[in-house]
């Protein structure tokens, strides 16, 4: 996928366009193993931070805080965490078996998950569960077709951010 299409980076629906967040702080990784990264998109700052676990999991934690001096207030499907599983049926049927995935999305508030799961069945599969905040919502971009779904983005739960104020949104 495109750069600005890379899994975990976001958008964000203002004025009526979609604005890509901006990197202002390249992937660095701490003394502990956790990755992070920085980016804003006007007064909106979004810290990104990945860490490994012992069992071979990612656990991703996007906080967004309000760093202007108003309120400011972000309806649902305002905000876009990309999350590109690779479900698509380019390259046939040997392909898309062995290499593709069917990605089944729930966007239930403080319970959400997408199971991502092999086409032919055979492990390992890949998922995602919410651990942390509320995800309400997703939309596709790209779709080029029945062979191509699209590319995935969560949409956070809608939310009013005092100056300062932060949320967070963890997954598994």
């Amino acid at each position: 996928v495109h750069a600005r299409s890379t899994w975990g980076v976001g958008w964000l629906r203002a004025g009526g366009q979609r604005l890509d967040w901006q990197l202002i702080a390249p992937a660095r990784r701490s003394p502990n193993g956790t990755w992070t990264s920085a980016y804003q998109t006007g007064a909106l700052h979004i810290t990104v931070a990945r860490r490994g676990t012992p069992q071979g999991r990612l656990n991703e934690t996007y906080t967004i805080v309000n760093r202007g001096a108003k309120p400011l207030a972000l309806p649902e499907g305002t905000i876009g965490i990309r999350t590109p599983f690779n479900d698509t049926y380019a390259g046939g049927a040997a392909v898309a078996i062995t290499r593709r995935c069917n990605a089944h999305i729930w966007c239930g508030g403080t319970s959400a998950y997408i199971c991502a799961t092999r086409m032919g069945g055979a492990s390992p599969h890949l998922g995602l569960v919410l651990t942390n905040g509320s995800v309400t919502g997703y939309s596709i971009d790209g779709a080029t077709g029945s062979d191509e779904r699209g590319l995935i983005s969560l949409h956070p739960a809608a939310m009013t951010l005092a100056p300062g104020e932060r949320r967070v949104i963890s997954w598994t």
